[in-house]
């Protein structure tokens, strides 16, 4: 089988003080005639799941592999301060503002096995890592509020046939994602 190729990071793992989950993905490469796809992932304490789509215009291909409460447009921006401080903030166009800085710790290099899964919508994906970044200090904000330390959770969180890291973790790697 043909897959859809994605090449980027996820910045996953980060299970926050205030009962949200937080998740990052930043696709370079991908199926689309645009420079990135940008997907920030937020799983509220009340158990309600939006994606934040950057460019707006494409966030239809998301349910076709998750299947979240929302998907929601925005305009996301990151920026690497340093080889080991990234930068995000975006402005969602259901009014929140997010910002998140992460430090990562160390960086090393992937010699495992890919993960293979199905995503929620039954959809097969093979991620193949590259490089992995353990992550220190995370911060990350909601209209201001800040969320807290990442904590270990109590209970794993799926997304179809995989929980999520324990522990925020920057994936650099390539995603193969079953074709539409």
């Amino acid at each position: 089988m043909d897959f859809d190729i994605c090449k980027g990071m996820i910045f996953q793992g980060n299970h926050m003080q205030s009962g949200h989950y937080i998740a990052y993905y930043s696709w370079d490469e991908h199926p689309f005639e645009v420079e990135q796809i940008k997907e920030l992932w937020v799983f509220a304490p009340d158990g309600k799941r939006i994606c934040y789509f950057d460019p707006t215009e494409h966030k239809e291909w998301f349910p076709v592999y998750h299947d979240f409460d929302a998907v929601i447009g925005a305009r996301i921006s990151q920026s690497w301060q340093d080889e080991n401080s990234l930068y995000i903030s975006a402005e969602c166009d259901d009014g929140a503002n997010i910002v998140i800085n992460i430090d990562v710790a160390t960086w090393h290099k992937w010699e495992g096995d890919p993960f293979e899964g199905k995503t929620e919508t039954d959809k097969r994906y093979r991620n193949i890592p590259d490089q992995l970044g353990i992550c220190g200090p995370v911060n990350i904000c909601i209209n201001g509020d800040d969320l807290g330390d990442t904590v270990k959770p109590n209970e794993p969180i799926f997304l179809g046939s995989a929980p999520v890291p324990d522990q925020s973790i920057i994936n650099r790697c390539i995603m193969e994602l079953e074709p539409q």
